[in-house]
């Protein structure tokens, strides 16, 4: 078995996902290198967040996570182009109230995620929650609220096309159209995978480890460079 496969394959299975609806050489205000280097930051926030074991994901099944971080890189592409002004927060939609790739909608607000998976809005001077700042300085705060408010529209409708109702309007009787073209992007990406959930855990769990081995030799060898040096 080949242990690096799998948890390469995640990563470049949602790069390629990405290029191919928005290609590196669209955003010319970023060199090549740092589009890519930009996109390859990206699916490792997505997988950060989804793989996270206290993150409920949209499906169920041997897949369901693989599917949630399929729905999420769609709906970034129709929401921000994955452009990097939108990415950083110097562009922003819907009245410049829309944060982040995900474009969520605080207006004057903050959003907590609470600890059942749903969320929650404050007003701004509050204390709780994230502002949009929040959501761009830390782009996996910007997933862990996409993700909870995909939740709550992923509950208003049991027809998969309109689930996204909520997300691409604010209400479930709306959006229909946003949604439908969202999730047959999503389940385009996710047709082209044969990963599952589980053995994607077990791979994140053997990089964090070869990771970990690899900065403590390096501090070892660091020390003793030091030490030894006149």
């Amino acid at each position: 078995m080949n242990l690096l496969a799998p948890i390469h394959t995640i990563f470049t299975w949602l790069f390629a996902m990405m290029v191919s609806v928005s290609p590196i050489s669209q955003h010319t205000a970023e060199t090549e290198a740092e589009a890519t280097a930009r996109y390859e930051s990206i699916a490792q926030d997505v997988v950060e967040v989804v793989f996270d074991e206290s993150q409920k994901p949209l499906f169920d099944g041997a897949d369901g996570r693989i599917k949630t971080a399929a729905v999420m890189i769609g709906i970034d592409y129709f929401e921000s182009n994955y452009r990097k002004d939108v990415d950083v927060g110097s562009l922003r939609g819907d009245n410049n109230g829309s944060w982040c790739l995900a474009q969520i909608n605080l207006g004057g607000s903050r959003i907590k995620v609470n600890d059942d998976g749903s969320f929650s809005y404050f007003e701004w001077r509050s204390a709780d929650g994230w502002s949009g700042k929040d959501l761009v300085s830390d782009r996996k705060k910007c997933f862990k609220a996409q993700l909870a408010i995909l939740r709550t529209s992923f509950k208003c409708d049991v027809r998969e096309d309109f689930k996204l109702n909520r997300y691409a309007s604010g209400v479930c009787d709306k959006g229909g159209q946003a949604s439908f073209v969202r999730m047959a992007l999503a389940r385009k990406f996710w047709n082209q995978t044969q990963l599952k959930d589980d053995e994607t855990f077990v791979f994140l769990k053997e990089q964090k480890k070869h990771l970990l081995s690899l900065e403590s030799a390096l501090i070892f060898v660091q020390s003793h460079v030091l030490y030894l040096t006149p």
